[in-house]
């Protein structure tokens, strides 16, 4: 898997390409992972990148890929909370949160508090890159009882971008993850388990791992993949 979240390779391309920084842009992302897509936004454009994130591990490979192919002064990965990092108000041309409004806050609040919080860090007219969740269709209790949710947890797709607007942001643009998006992401990870069952097969970690996903999988087979939709939205503000 490429990211953290149902997001194709050429999706992601096309993504970044509707960005359309200006040169010595400042960019920050929320819940950076490995620093996959930061790396390809410095690669596409004239930027310094911020990445913060909890994983040491992800943040420790962030740095090691940039330091191997970018000059050091356009990049800084943070393995802290959003939370806890001082950053300053009006500054970022963009900022990126792909499936990470939970930094921000746990629960039904999470959207509206990463919205809240990073229209305060952008610059006049920078923009949002954010990634989330939404509901295709109503869900129903047992799907949320499975997920450990309430139904307020997520909007509808267009319910994200009316609360972006109340907010304060403008919508730009807005798509989602197709059936196809979500079916690599979903069984990417089982074959990535797998294959590491079949390079240490007498791991019981990783044999639980592999029962809990095909438990996951009949989840998302049978609820799941009608249900929960995920949407790419670019604001600006």
């Amino acid at each position: 898997m490429e990211y953290n979240s149902p997001l194709g390779k050429i999706k992601a391309q096309y993504l970044i390409s509707k960005l359309q920084l200006p040169p010595s842009s400042h960019v920050l992302e929320v819940g950076c992972g490995n620093g996959k897509f930061l790396h390809q936004v410095l690669e596409a454009y004239d930027a310094h990148v911020l990445g913060v994130g909890i994983d040491d591990v992800l943040i420790e490979q962030a740095q090691d890929y940039a330091k191997s192919h970018f000059e050091p002064n356009r990049f800084e990965f943070i393995s802290q909370s959003i939370n806890d990092v001082e950053l300053p108000l009006n500054h970022f041309d963009l900022i990126i949160c792909n499936g990470a409004t939970h930094a921000y806050e746990q629960g039904p609040n999470a959207l509206l508090s990463t919205l809240s919080e990073t229209i305060k860090l952008l610059k006049p007219n920078g923009k949002l890159l954010l990634g989330e969740c939404y509901w295709k269709q109503p869900p129903k209790e047992g799907y949320l009882n499975v997920l450990g949710v309430t139904e307020d947890i997520y909007h509808s797709h267009h319910g994200n971008i009316k609360l972006a607007r109340k907010v304060g942001f403008t919508a730009l643009y807005a798509t989602t993850s197709s059936d196809e998006d979500w079916d690599n992401f979903e069984w990417g990870r089982v074959m990535y388990a797998h294959m590491l069952l079949e390079e240490s097969p007498y791991n019981d970690a990783l044999k639980s791992k592999t029962q809990q996903l095909d438990s996951w999988m009949d989840i998302y087979l049978e609820s799941g993949r009608n249900t929960l939709g995920y949407g790419f939205y670019l604001f600006k503000k």
